[in-house]
């Protein structure tokens, strides 16, 4: 079977409802809430974002307990919990001088905010205020790395910049090799340190991870919806970091999994200035993977695809 294929079964696979209907694993990992799919893949998601320090599998699973399976109302309130507990944690670490203490929680509060904004409706005034806590834990966890990583504003139209952060490798000299790093449908800047940031900078490489439109802080914020030439937004970021004097020219790089493996690709494919692209379970045909897959018409999956195509129905938008 072809990666493509496979890659379009085990989507179908993980929105099905299984017939064992306790906790157990799939080939694609712990299946939490048979009968509630969506909500078992994004405590998947959880889970393995723990290896990258974005929680600890116990909390994971203490969270998961207080919930009501299918009840997103609970889902949020849970990781909320979680995350206040580590904010508080980290904050008392470091008025204590306990930096890596207060690093490791501040971070993991960033990923559970982030899953407790995940399925609230994008006009629920939590959404934006949740947001905006996973962005403050982010800035104070990148603030203590060494170096030290940036918050900036990439510029981009109409006096409106993209949200991200820049961060250098402590191994890589003077003039880097930077990794662009591309969100997917429901991914964005502060959840790509887990997905590659982390381990980019380990192998000497900086990295730029940002909201381009339909994602993070540029949808929220400036209610911008997603756009099929990506290679706009990236290119701007190629701008921004041509004007640094810190980054190897000719070594930057763009990488994105999902659809923002389709943005990395297109971006690839019309800017010459990139050396390199990844794109890893890029969904290649939105508009056959959207029309064929029933998951995109559940309640909560259509309600985030309109909002990130600014779309009024789940037609519209495929």
């Amino acid at each position: 079977m072809t990666g493509k294929a496979m890659n379009e079964v085990e989507k179908v696979a993980i929105s099905q409802i299984t017939e064992n209907r306790q906790p157990h694993y799939e080939p694609y990992g712990w299946h939490h809430w048979p009968e509630f799919p969506i909500m078992s893949f994004q405590l998947r998601r959880a889970l393995g974002e723990t290896q990258e320090g974005g929680g600890a599998v116990s909390e994971c699973f203490q969270a998961a307990s207080r919930m009501i399976p299918g009840d997103m109302e609970s889902w949020h309130a849970e990781w909320f919990r979680v995350a206040e507990r580590n904010r508080e944690r980290a904050d008392q670490a470091f008025a204590q001088g306990h930096v890596g203490t207060a690093m490791n929680c501040w971070l993991r509060a960033a990923n559970y905010y982030r899953h407790a904004e995940f399925f609230l409706d994008p006009e629920d005034p939590r959404r934006l205020a949740t947001f905006e806590k996973c962005e403050s834990m982010s800035k104070r966890f990148l603030s203590q790395l060494e170096p030290p990583g940036e918050a900036v504003a990439i510029p981009f139209e109409n006096g409106i910049g993209l949200y991200a952060y820049f961060l250098k490798s402590p191994y890589a000299g003077d003039r880097q090799p930077v990794l662009i790093c591309c969100g997917g449908l429901d991914s964005y800047k502060d959840e790509l340190w887990f997905k590659v940031g982390h381990g980019a900078l380990q192998r000497g490489i900086a990295v730029l991870m940002f909201d381009g439109p339909g994602q993070g802080g540029t949808l929220r914020r400036h209610r911008i919806p997603t756009r099929h030439d990506y290679e706009v937004p990236v290119g701007r970021c190629i701008d921004w970091l041509l004007a640094r004097e810190d980054v190897d020219p000719q070594r930057i790089a763009v990488c994105g999994s999902s659809l923002g493996g389709y943005n990395a690709a297109r971006a690839a494919s019309m800017d010459s200035r990139l050396a390199a692209c990844i794109s890893h379970g890029a969904i290649w045909s939105i508009h056959e993977g959207y029309s064929t897959r029933q998951d995109v018409r559940t309640p909560e999956k259509s309600r985030h695809v309109k909002w990130v195509f600014g779309a009024a129905t789940i037609d519209e938008a495929i």
